[in-house]
């Protein structure tokens, strides 16, 4: 009986999911691919919270998963769930001609194209860190 009393004012509260459909561009949570950034040896904190916008190609509306027309640089798995989405909204040009949103660069290395490499003359200062 307190179970159900409990789910029933949960669930007043709690807004509707979004319904996106198929083609309907949505920006990707990246809450959990910091595991994969880490491994590249790159700071979490440097990298977007939201990667995107990706296509949706397919609705599995029973377990509220989309499936995403992923690059192939990405190398996960191209199903999730509905709260880790976000829909984009496209700029209106008429209204905010000088506002074109910056586009980021990839969160994973790609092979494909070369990146800039620098090359380290010498070391001016460091620091010892103690670990304890």
């Amino acid at each position: 009986m307190a179970k159900t009393h409990q789910a029933i004012q949960v669930n007043c509260h709690r807004s509707p999911e979004p319904k996106y459909k198929v083609g309907d561009l949505v920006y990707l949570n990246t809450i959990y691919l910091h595991l994969r950034i880490k491994q590249q040896g790159h700071l979490v904190q440097s990298f977007p919270q939201f990667i995107g916008p990706f296509s949706i190609l397919k609705v599995i509306l029973e377990m509220s998963n989309y499936k995403f027309d992923l690059p192939a640089i990405y190398h996960i798995y191209s199903v999730f769930h509905v709260k880790l989405l976000k829909p984009s909204i496209p700029n209106d040009s008429m209204r905010f001609p000088a506002r074109e949103p910056p586009r980021l660069g990839s969160v994973f290395k790609n092979d494909d194209r070369k990146a800039d490499n620098y090359e380290v003359e010498y070391i001016q200062d460091h620091k010892d860190m103690v670990q304890r």
